[in-house]
């Protein structure tokens, strides 16, 4: 029996030996990948997958590191500039996640982990850069801006809403459809002459009208409490005046805002039929206001011009480069009273 006793422990020990070697799980050596940092490419190179340049990629970086600055002691974790860089590349080309990781070396679950985090460290930051000027010297020139671009005075920005597509939640998926047919988050954004952006209201489906998320925004009423001091939003399809802003508009025109009119005239333009031009009208401003606030409002208050004021000068200017001898090289204009 002693040898049959040996070989039946023998076989069980090879048999203990096969089930040990079964339950040993593999573990693969990490793999990880190259990562990228923007002194690997050119300056062409950043722009056009980052959309923004290395100086100001690393200005913006600078503001938002401690927020992004890894929370591991691990020697591979993921540094805070490639996890920003990622996110830059996801914004600035609508990609997908993965195709964004794999730009700077890292994969989509990391990705995903990073989107948070530098999303977040960006939302704290953005009320430092998008406001509708802090003070009234920096409104002051925001409506400068428009007046130089177009003409119009006291303009502190222009809005309009737009479109962003997205999958819509399961509950309540009627809310996002707009009148396009899809589904949609409604954006109101408002910027300046610079098309800086001055101002972000989200959160709104996309079947809500601009017009509702106008009234909803604090902008409205910042704006609708005092007209005067904080200016027009330009835009179109806005909702139409309410019965305050409608009753100062038909008040009669006061010695400050025909001050600001002249004031803000800009110098340089022809004179019209009666040969007066701004420089004449800054010049004698204090004298001339007077008769001006007489004419301007019985105007407003009778809806009638004076004939005077009805005439122009027509005159035609040359195209640039164009033959000066054919009648269709030249443009026509009118040249109209500075008053």
């Amino acid at each position: 029996m002693e040898p049959f006793g040996c070989a039946l422990f023998e076989l069980k020990l090879i048999q203990r030996r096969r089930r040990t070697r079964q339950n040993v799980v593999q573990i693969e050596k990490r793999v990880f990948r190259s990562r990228t940092f923007l002194d690997q490419f050119t300056e062409t190179q950043v722009i056009a997958k980052f959309r923004l340049s290395s100086p100001m990629i690393h200005s913006l970086y600078d503001e938002i590191h401690l927020a992004l600055e890894t929370r591991t002691r691990r020697s591979n974790a993921v540094p805070g500039l490639v996890r920003f860089l990622a996110v830059l590349h996801f914004l600035g080309k609508a990609s997908y996640q993965h195709v964004s990781g794999e730009i700077v070396g890292i994969s989509q679950p990391s990705f995903s982990r990073c989107l948070v985090e530098v999303l977040q460290a960006l939302r704290q930051l953005a009320p430092k850069y998008i406001h509708m000027g802090k003070s009234r010297e920096e409104r002051d020139q925001i409506k400068r801006g428009f007046f130089d671009l177009a003409g119009m005075p006291n303009v502190i920005g222009a809005i309009d809403c737009t479109h962003v597509p997205l999958c819509p939640p399961s509950e309540q998926e009627h809310i996002y459809r707009n009148r396009k047919a899809y589904h949609s988050l409604n954006i109101q954004v408002i910027c300046d002459s610079n098309l800086i952006i001055r101002d972000v209201v989200t959160g709104f489906p996309g079947s809500c009208h601009d017009a509702h998320i106008l009234r909803q925004s604090g902008i409205y009423d910042t704006l609708d409490k005092d007209l005067e001091n904080n200016g027009w939003l330009l835009g179109s399809g806005v909702p139409s005046l309410s019965a305050e802003i409608t009753k100062r508009m038909k008040a009669p025109i006061t010695d400050k805002e025909l001050a600001m009119a002249i004031e803000s005239s800009k110098l340089g333009n022809a004179p019209g039929p009666d040969g007066l031009n701004l420089a004449y009208y800054k010049t004698f401003q204090d004298v001339l206001s007077p008769y001006f606030l007489r004419t301007y409002n019985s105007i407003s208050a009778n809806y009638k011009l004076i004939e005077d004021d009805l005439k122009a000068h027509i005159m035609v200017i040359p195209k640039q480069d164009k033959d000066k001898t054919q009648c269709g090289n030249y443009r026509p204009i009118a040249l109209l009273n500075a008053d």
